[in-house]
């Protein structure tokens, strides 16, 4: 049997509290216990992060050894080790049957504390009770732990005995405690010292609606903040208002097999003026923003509303309610707002929006950009909301910079230079939104920091593809009630670089290691729904042991995806004969208004004819295509634009439509993608490739639709996967 022989392995919470039960039950026997009668919770600190409350130990334990995401998890490094010991118990309490009886129907309390700045430890709390004697408990220790090089010393706190076991091996020291009829466990002698300190003046000892649940979680959300730190470069800006504005998440636990999920309440601070706050005696909106969410989205966080004219006022009561200034202040900004830019916030801005605010996060691809996220607004009326929007554009021409526009297919994209232009509609919370881009599709206000976010859903939307479209996440979402205040829905795959890219140290190491066992709960989901003050809370997630494939080859599909060719058969590129009354030259010129970029050729009896080159600004060829009046017929190529002319890409056209082969090309001269078309739709094989020459993708297109069979490969060539229905 091996020994413990680092930190890591002296952490793993369920050797922890199996170690806590035989040495608390030793304890227990030698002091005889007391008989008063306190919950598990009456010890714990008022500074916990988090606490997991189990009614029922024993019962707990048998419950998730049987299900099948312990089975998954169990088979990677960190859990394998768990599991392990946990056959070690398993002939431990056969040898001692008196551990059986001390394990069935003992509560058991695991909270979470920030200790030394920016780190966090744990206390363990049992409900000992009055333990008979258990003979050999020194003999059972030691098996437990396999080492000779543990001691059992006595100490005191606050006038209250405390045993310090010290492991030899890396001198890690632990401390147990008893309160009545509580043992105490802990590593962080600051955290063991608080809870006697303030065992008579603890806040968790009421409970909300207790229910006869296995398992039970509180959060407070005074240490968002604090326990943010803790694994994050920066707190993001959407952290901190509900971190001023909550005050604690109460829930009870069911887990199934794929499947588990929280239901309880979550209190806000009566005393603090918050948007968050104020809707609590909002009526709840319906979810509809994730129709236009592009398919990538990896996060989505739902703000709805029966009407914001009522939000508004809501806000506003709740303001002179709570706090007199703040409510000053806030009119005295809408007032400044709307001289500002010369609005009426009702008329201009109110009277169009709908039942929700959307912001959404997208899957990275290239780069990871932290401000990289959409602003989704739904209008009630998109004709109200764009002439409100054109009133701030003339606005800002007047007294600002000019709105920047930019024609993506068939879309203006619009850049408004106004630092924190979203922060005086939307609160702080839309910091990382500064200068924006907008545009506008279907019914839908779409702002971003990025304009490569708003061409990515512009994409979708004409893909016909969005998150609704995605069938897990549609799946997923009907467990959730259809209106709500706040809904939070997470992908852990499409989430997971961006959580590696901004997580630090030792938590990095421990994503990069559990990578798979992470990404395995696919899904996670959170909604609130305003009721008297409060909000009712359903927590809920899915376990899929094929997600982390599933996320690879979804990555190589939008790989995939970045080739050009929709540009391509929407011939956005296509040079349009004049207007005006010539009707035949040798050399013509004409400009694209949209793109700026310089095109010369023939015109016959009024229409472009013949080879047509268009050109970068740099001077250099951006294409050359043939037209036959005025349609484009044959061969046409497109070039990047860099000093060594670099084929981009080479298609066949006939009348405007592509036929027979599309080629498109990296940069380095490899080729990135072959499409067979027929009469402008891809038809026939299709093949993908990475930018070492490898093949990616290779399958069929029908109609300009995927056919059954799919094979993806790994960068060095290895076959990941065949699909018979691959996501289109």
């Amino acid at each position: 049997m091996s020994r413990i022989r680092n930190k890591n392995r002296l952490y793993p919470f369920l050797i922890i509290v199996l170690l806590i039960v035989i040495l608390l039950a030793f304890i227990g026997w030698i002091l005889k216990g007391n008989t008063d009668k306190r919950t598990v919770l009456s010890v714990i600190p008022e500074d916990a992060i988090f606490i997991l409350e189990i009614d029922n130990f024993g019962s707990a334990v048998k419950e998730i050894k049987q299900n099948k995401i312990w089975s998954y998890l169990k088979e990677y490094a960190d859990y394998a080790s768990i599991n392990n010991y946990t056959h070690i118990i398993d002939s431990i309490t056969e040898e001692y049957p008196l551990l059986l009886k001390l394990l069935k129907n003992r509560g058991i309390g695991i909270s979470s504390h920030i200790v030394n700045g920016n780190e966090y430890d744990f206390l363990y709390v049992l409900n000992i009770g009055n333990l008979s004697k258990l003979e050999g408990a020194d003999k059972v220790i030691r098996k437990m732990i396999d080492s000779e090089d543990v001691s059992i010393s006595l100490d005191s706190i606050e006038g209250s005995k405390v045993w310090k076991v010290r492991f030899g091996l890396d001198n890690k020291i632990a401390r147990i405690a008893i309160i009545d009829n509580l043992g105490l466990f802990s590593f962080s002698e600051e955290i063991i010292t608080q809870a006697i300190k303030y065992r008579n003046s603890t806040g968790w000892e009421y409970e909300l609606d207790k229910k006869d649940d296995i398992i039970s979680f509180y959060f407070n959300y005074n240490q968002l903040n604090a326990f943010t730190e803790c694994f994050f470069q920066e707190i993001p800006d959407l952290v901190e208002p509900f971190a001023n504005s909550l005050n604690l998440t109460k829930v009870d636990a069911e887990i199934y097999d794929d499947f588990y999920s929280f239901t309880g309440v979550t209190e806000v601070k009566d005393s603090i003026a918050s948007y968050v706050s104020a809707l609590t005696n909002i009526d709840a909106g319906k979810i509809i923003c994730d129709k236009i969410a592009p398919s990538t989205t990896a996060a989505y966080l739902s703000c709805s509303f029966s009407s914001v004219n009522n939000l508004l006022e809501g806000v506003l009561k709740h303001y002179n309610s709570t706090d007199s200034v703040a409510a000053i202040s806030l009119e005295k900004n809408i007032s400044s707002l709307e001289k500002l830019f010369k609005l009426n916030i009702n008329k201009d801005i109110l009277d169009w929006v709908g039942e929700e605010i959307a912001i959404v996060k997208l899957q990275p691809q290239n780069n990871i950009k932290e401000n990289d996220i959409l602003l989704i607004v739904h209008s009630k009326n998109i004709d109200l909301a764009r002439k409100g929007i054109e009133k701030i554009e003339r606005n800002v021409i007047e007294d600002f910079a000019k709105v920047k526009n930019i024609d993506y297919n068939g879309f203006d994209i619009k850049y408004l230079n106004i630092k924190g232009f979203l922060k005086p509609f939307f609160g702080k919370g839309f910091n990382s939104i500064d200068k924006p881009y907008y545009t506008v599709i279907d019914e839908y206000v779409l702002f971003s920091n990025s304009h490569y976010c708003l061409s990515k859903a512009i994409d979708d939307f004409l893909k016909g593809q969005s998150l609704l479209t995605d069938k897990n996440y549609k799946e997923f979402k009907s467990n959730f009630n259809k209106k709500s205040n706040f809904s939070l829905f997470i992908n852990i795959p499409k989430l997971y670089s961006h959580l590696d890219y901004f997580s630090r140290g030792e938590m990095r190491d421990n994503l990069r290691k559990n990578k798979k066992s992470i990404m395995s709960f696919s899904e996670l989901g959170m909604q609130l729904v305003a009721d008297n003050n409060a909000f009712n809370t359903f927590i809920a997630g899915r376990h899929d042991p094929n997600a982390a494939i599933n996320a690879e080859i979804e990555s190589i599909d939008l790989a995939a995806d970045d080739i050009e060719n929709l540009y391509f058969e929407q011939i956005l590129f296509k040079v349009i004969s004049p207007s005006d009354t010539i009707t035949n030259a040798d050399k013509y010129e004409i400009v694209n208004i949209s793109t700026g970029l310089k095109s010369v050729g023939k015109i016959r009896n009024g229409r472009v004819d013949g080879i047509w080159r268009t050109y970068y600004n740099s001077g250099r060829v951006e294409s050359v295509v043939n037209y036959k009046e005025g349609k484009i017929r044959g061969n046409a190529f497109f070039y990047y634009d860099a000093p060594k002319h670099c084929l981009r890409a080479e298609i066949v056209y006939k009348d405007d439509k592509i036929i027979d082969k599309y080629r498109e090309y990296y940069k380095n001269g490899t080729k990135k993608a072959i499409l067979n078309y027929r009469n402008g739709k891809a038809h026939g094989k299709a093949e993908f490739y990475y930018i070492n020459g490898n093949l990616k993708i290779e399958g069929v297109f029908r109609k300009g639709r995927r056919g059954a069979k799919w094979k993806y490969y790994t960068i060095r060539g290895k076959l990941l996967k065949k699909l018979r229905a691959p996501k289109s």
